[in-house]
């Protein structure tokens, strides 16, 4: 696994629900940091269980994709 995260230098976007009870956030937060990428953005929605686009803080999660996607798009 390291060996390929190191290879990897794409836009890279990370969106965890805080309270998700199927995915091992601290496990994922950890690889995630290990991405060669420079362009890597990481959101947290505490508020959130799993499944981000039918969860409370869906306007966020949709401003936060946006941004990002224009930021990638802008070459930032």
């Amino acid at each position: 696994v390291d060996e390929v995260v190191r290879r990897i230098h794409c836009p890279l976007l990370l969106m965890l629900a805080g309270g998700d009870r199927i995915i091992d956030n601290p496990s994922t937060r950890e690889l995630f940091s290990r991405f060669a990428s420079r362009r890597k953005r990481m959101h947290e929605y505490n508020d959130a269980e799993h499944t981000l686009e039918f969860e409370p803080s869906r306007e966020a999660f949709v401003e936060d994709l946006l941004s990002w996607l224009q930021d990638v798009v802008a070459g930032i």
